[in-house]
């Protein structure tokens, strides 16, 4: 059975906090029914659809102490995650700005899906590059190697008043995919047709104050200059539309290129392109929240998410087969899904070997009550996103199987996380503010029951399991984590608070043991503390207390011991 309890081993789970019992399923069938529309530019809608995600820095770090505006819709990051209800989306034009402090640090333009749950990762911009204006003749900026800006003497004003202080060009140079992705990798041009497209780099700029007071956009143009090894790739530059949340494509890139005062830019391959929808589900469940790559051609290139619905959105270059990779964070695997261009079709996708598993949670608060109003965060070993613990709770969903299984709840419970893994597929916690002590959540027939605090100790070569109260004992005739059989199974339990009826049973030394048929015993850390962990499950003949009467009755318990 495994190496004594009492000394330190790899720890199998992790809890803070969270009830969740894990049920996982193998198989499954892969399905894409996907749709090419042309767009039109459609105005903000009143909808209900949610979106969360992921807020974390270019060097990985999750961030705090943020807030995302969306349409004057504010969502609150907390330890990197963040979840919004939208009352209005724009579909082809969303505008997130991410402020860390009261201070801008990023922007994010993505599509959604309407009356649907919407998952995205986002960056905040790195530190800005500063450069001070000469006031009497042109300024260059070195962007790098291949580029630079050349901006001409102005006349600066701030609120609508001539400034005549110091100027500073600040920047944020943006080279990285995970940026590009959620800047929006789309556009349009003059007349509104649309366009795929990949981005090389962006820029986003504008001057401020000697006091840091961002200054009124200036009247002259900037020229970006660019090296003739560059200029004879086929780009376009792109800028920003802040009013209509669009890229817009100003003109093939020269070695001299007109762009606007201050805003956002970006050097790009365009190619016309249609809006593409699709849907995969597997064994009939939404493929939820589940990233993927969109590859149809050597020069486009993105990433999006599915929603809880399991559907998917993205600008697709029109008429050319197009590879969709699903993203496998477990073991790097991807499956190639080749999706053909026509107006409306359906494609069946046959993905082996996601290494997919199904999660049914039930989730308790701290009296054993269930409750599924909350969202929970699901991690499995390499990303967490969001679900709606409502629709998890009755349909399930499908997660890859990374090793290990989390769910955390929203910023508004406190974000307690609890892990557990696939491997053991049931991870049973409490949504508490504080169990720092250990505890049981225990079933008897229907009625359940949290004793708050549970003692661990060994009396004669059996690990003991008792509240401290001393009404729910559990004995284990062995010392070291693993699975036993029934006949090392021992119960003592004498509580009339267990429920409506109060519950007893005696059967601490039978040798045959008391009807427990499955029992498993490991180790744990919570707040790098050391817990010992017992799940028990069977069927016992047990008396109920108020009503002088016995019968044979499941019972259930997992209880968290301090070593």
């Amino acid at each position: 059975m495994g190496n004594p309890i009492f000394k330190n081993s790899r720890l199998h789970v992790k809890f803070l906090g969270m009830l969740v019992v894990f049920s996982l399923i193998s198989c499954y069938k892969d399905t894409d029914n996907t749709t090419v529309i042309l767009p039109q530019n459609n105005p903000a809608t009143l909808i209900d659809t949610k979106l969360s995600g992921k807020l974390q820095d270019s060097d990985g770090n999750l961030k705090s102490n943020c807030t995302l505006d969306i349409d004057d819709q504010l969502a609150e990051v907390d330890h990197g995650y963040f979840f919004i209800d939208l009352s209005k989306v724009n579909k082809f034009g969303q505008i997130i700005k991410i402020y860390e402090n009261g201070i801008l640090t990023g922007y994010a333009n993505t599509i959604l899906l309407e009356n649907d749950w919407n998952y995205i990762d986002l960056n905040t911009f790195d530190l800005p590059h500063t450069h001070v204006i000469n006031k009497n003749d042109k300024t260059i900026v070195k962007i790098d190697d291949d580029y630079q800006l050349e901006i001409p003497k102005n006349n600066f004003t701030l609120h609508g008043e001539s400034y005549t202080g110091e100027v500073i060009f600040k920047y944020h140079y943006l080279n990285n995919q995970n940026v590009f992705d959620q800047l929006g990798k789309h556009a349009i041009d003059e007349s509104d047709k649309n366009y795929a497209m990949d981005i090389k780099w962006a820029l986003h700029y504008w001057y401020e104050s000697e006091n840091g007071q961002k200054l009124d956009s200036p009247d002259g143009k900037i020229t970006l200059d660019v090296s003739p090894d560059v200029a004879n790739f086929d780009w376009n530059t792109v800028s920003y539309d802040f009013k209509s949340n669009r890229w817009k494509i100003n003109a093939d890139i020269t070695f001299e290129n007109e762009i606007s005062g201050d805003g956002m830019i970006a050097i790009a391959r365009t190619e016309p392109g249609d809006y593409c929808e699709g849907t995969i589900t597997v064994n009939e469940l939404p493929f939820s929240f589940k990233k993927l790559e969109f590859r149809p051609n050597s020069l486009i290139h993105l990433n999006r998410f599915t929603t809880q619905k399991g559907r998917w959105q993205a600008f697709l270059p029109s008429n050319q087969a197009c590879d969709i990779y699903t993203d496998n964070t477990c073991d790097t695997k991807v499956s190639n899904i080749l999706v053909k261009d026509q107006e409306k079709y359906i494609n069946t996708l046959n993905n082996e070997e996601l290494n997919l598993v199904q999660v049914k949670p039930i989730i308790v608060n701290c009296n054993g009550n269930p409750i599924s109003d909350i969202p929970m965060l699901i991690n499995n070993g390499e990303n967490s996103v969001f679900y709606d613990a409502s629709l998890v709770i009755k349909d399930g969903i499908w997660v890859q199987d990374c090793g290990e299984i989390s769910g955390i709840d929203i910023p508004e419970s406190g974000s307690q996380i609890v892990e557990g893994q696939v491997e053991d597929a049931d991870g049973t916690f409490v949504l508490c503010e504080d169990i720092d002590e250990g505890y049981s959540y225990s079933t008897i027939g229907e009625d359940t029951k949290i004793y708050d605090n549970f003692i661990f100790k060994i009396e004669n070569n059996r690990m003991v399991f008792s509240s401290v109260d001393g009404k729910f004992k559990v004995f284990v005739r062995g010392l070291t984590e693993g699975d036993y059989p029934e006949s090392s199974v021992n119960l003592s339990i004498n509580d009339a608070d267990f429920g409506s009826s109060g519950y007893f049973i005696q059967c601490e030394n039978s040798v045959l043991g008391c009807g427990i048929n499955e029992c498993s015993v490991s180790h744990v850390t919570k707040n790098n503390e050391d817990f010992i962990r017992l799940k028990i499950s069977g069927n016992v003949w047990i008396q109920k207390l108020n009503t002088s009467s016995a019968t044979t009755s499941p019972i259930s318990a997992i209880v968290m011991c301090k070593r």
